[in-house]
């Protein structure tokens, strides 16, 4: 209040559902229905909120807005490495001190973990953005985290929310996880994605128990369905884990 005097903010309280991490989820969840995303086109610069024209950013897209415009767009843009600005960095698991921590676009892994007080244990492997950037091995340790460098390696940045597994973790263990917060997390509006998330997870679960391949033998062929015919990005990702996880750990998967 007071901040912009021409401008009103509205503040609206989520129930933290994953799903309304995607914009048309979330235009719905405002509109006070359930949150499920929307067949695009249109896209929401053409019907959004309320059926009007609507610009989506992230919460920490507008929190780099006064000191851009305060300071000019250059000095934004040299705080970067490999790309302008910051980067809201989350980093969890087997660390010293996990937390929040902003650094400059591009740092490493190991940068980040050093700032996060070390790791804890040798490390095995590590998810570079979130649920849905899937595991990269110990040797992508001084990878730039960055959209280009780790799409360089089938990852993604992600939310950046970094992930750090050492060798007490079975990647399977890891991947079953994953597989399972997507299978619940999943809006069930869409078959390939309500579907292929049970079947990836029910996969992985007879894999485990039989310990035989063939559990795992359509898994690449419903990744593919998912990808092509889900309605938003979390039934194109949500086979992301156990794809990169057989790809750079096959020993755990044979």
């Amino acid at each position: 209040q007071n901040i912009f005097p021409e401008i009103s903010f509205h503040i609206h309280e989520g129930h933290g559902a994953y799903i309304c991490g995607e914009e048309t989820a979330l235009l719905e969840a405002l509109e006070g229905k359930r949150g499920m995303p929307r067949l695009k086109p249109p896209f929401p610069t053409e019907v959004g909120l309320w059926g009007k024209p609507t610009l989506i950013h992230n919460v920490e897209t507008i929190a780099c807005v006064p000191s851009i415009v305060s300071n000019g767009g250059k000095w934004f843009d040299q705080l970067g490495r490999t790309g302008s600005g910051t980067k809201i960095y989350c980093i969890s698991g087997h660390i010293n001190k996990p937390g929040v921590y902003e650094m400059p676009l591009g740092v490493t892994l190991d940068e980040l973990v050093d700032k996060a007080g070390g790791y804890i244990g040798k490390l095995r492997a590590f998810s570079p953005g979130g649920a849905s950037s899937g595991f990269l091995p110990a040797s992508d340790r001084t990878r730039p985290l960055d959209w280009k460098s780790l799409s360089e390696v089938g990852a993604s940045l992600g939310s950046a929310g970094v992930v750090v597994i050492n060798e007490t973790i079975s990647l399977r263990d890891a991947v079953r996880e994953t597989l399972m917060f997507f299978e619940n997390e999943s809006c069930g509006q869409c078959a390939p994605c309500r579907i292929g998330t049970r079947f990836q997870r029910e996969s992985i679960d007879r894999f485990i128990a039989s310990k035989e391949c063939s559990e795992l033998g359509f898994v690449d062929d419903v990744a593919w369905e998912m990808e092509q015919g889900s309605i938003c990005g979390l039934g194109h990702v949500a086979s992301v884990p156990l794809i990169s996880a057989r790809k750079w750990f096959p020993e755990e998967f044979e």
